[in-house]
């Protein structure tokens, strides 16, 4: 399941220049509220997509700030939330479970400095991929998480 939108050297470019990577992540989260304030969801998934591969890289570069947790999370839901509006549901609900597993990733090699954040992004992924199924009339899968809410 496709889940870059950016181009290979684009994506490269951004990974080796993270600084650059900050401000095209504001970049396309303002590009993407624009283009969802006027329902033009295939050229906001673009920009949103965008903002997640921008956050991902952020996540990557800096795992132990806060700022890449909440980048990635906020990215992921609005990507999902996109994606749900061009009724690409895989897709939305894949961009959901990916973001869990890297925070979950992020958990087991955690410091404890960034705990409670992290608790509270999984929780929040948590919740959206439960609301995801009850949105579609679907029993949760006993795949997804129960409950994320440990502290």
């Amino acid at each position: 399941m496709q889940t870059r939108f950016l181009c290979p050297f684009h994506r490269y470019w951004l990974n080796n220049h993270p600084e650059f990577a900050r401000s095209h992540f504001y970049q396309c989260l303002g590009a993407t509220q624009h283009h969802r304030k006027y329902q033009a969801w295939s050229q906001a998934v673009v920009y949103a997509g965008g903002a997640f591969e921008a956050a991902e890289i952020l996540l990557n570069r800096n795992p132990h700030t806060l700022y890449p947790i909440i980048s990635f999370t906020s990215a992921a839901i609005l990507l999902s939330s996109t994606l749900d509006e061009l009724n690409n549901n895989d897709r939305s609900l894949h961009i959901l479970h990916l973001c869990y597993q890297r925070l979950n990733k992020e958990l087991m090699a955690e410091d404890n400095t960034r705990l409670k954040t992290l608790f509270k992004c999984i929780a929040l992924i948590s919740e959206r991929m439960r609301a995801f199924w009850q949105d579609k009339g679907s029993a949760t899968p006993s795949a997804l998480p129960v409950n994320a809410t440990r502290h």
